[in-house]
């Protein structure tokens, strides 16, 4: 029985719980950015400047990707896929959406569409390699 097992042997995830500590380290930081913002120009939601709206849409954008993501993470690894797939899916999107928040003050088209194509093409990797698992159970 392991140290953090709380019913017998457990389920072990470690990619994904690694990834989910990652993207709670990037939402609290992408949380911090905005209150910087908000105190810079003591304004509300309503009648937000260009910056704090962009931070705003970064951060809504992260957390709306990054929760189909991990559950996608998570359903792989208790189906059994581990490996350099899911850590270098995990290392592509991350990274991506890291970017994101972090440029999200700039306006410039070609990086956000870089990062964005990039976290979506990590997400249709895990999809694929799902869908092939699935396939393989199957038959």
């Amino acid at each position: 029985m392991g140290r953090w097992s709380a019913m017998g042997e457990g389920i072990v995830l470690p990619v994904t719980v690694i990834t989910t500590v990652i993207c709670l380290g990037l939402s609290i930081w992408s949380d911090m950015r905005i209150g910087k913002a908000r105190q810079a120009v003591k304004r509300g939601r309503a009648d937000a400047p260009p910056i704090l709206a962009a931070r705003q849409g970064a951060a809504a954008a992260f957390r709306g990707s990054v929760l189909f993501f991990l559950i996608l993470l998570g359903l792989l690894e208790l189906a059994g896929a581990a490996g350099w797939l899911l850590v270098a899916a995990c290392a592509a999107f991350v990274s991506a959406r890291a970017t994101l928040i972090a440029r999200s003050d700039d306006d410039r088209g070609a990086l956000r569409a870089a990062t964005v194509t990039v976290s979506l093409f990590a997400q249709l990797a895990m999809a694929v390699y799902g869908l092939g698992l699935a396939i393989d159970f199957a038959v």
